[in-house]
């Protein structure tokens, strides 16, 4: 996909590489697993005002949350 778009190793003149700035991955890393934290403790206080469904893993909705904004 990466190629498709163009990206080649951080090329600024591709499509890809002008937005990908390596420097930026452990900022949005930490960014996301702080969203999906905040998504998991909202769907753990769902479940526990019997909101969701009691068998409902919100850790794994969160995760498949972040995965779909990603």
């Amino acid at each position: 996909m990466m190629k498709y778009l163009g990206y080649r190793g951080g090329d600024a003149d591709t499509a890809f590489g002008r937005f990908f700035d390596p420097k930026m991955a452990p900022l949005l890393d930490k960014a996301y697993r702080e969203w999906e934290s905040h998504l998991e403790r909202g769907l753990k206080s769902l479940r526990e005002q019997g909101k969701l469904v009691e068998g409902a893993d919100p850790a794994r909705l969160a995760q498949a949350a972040m995965t779909c904004l990603q």
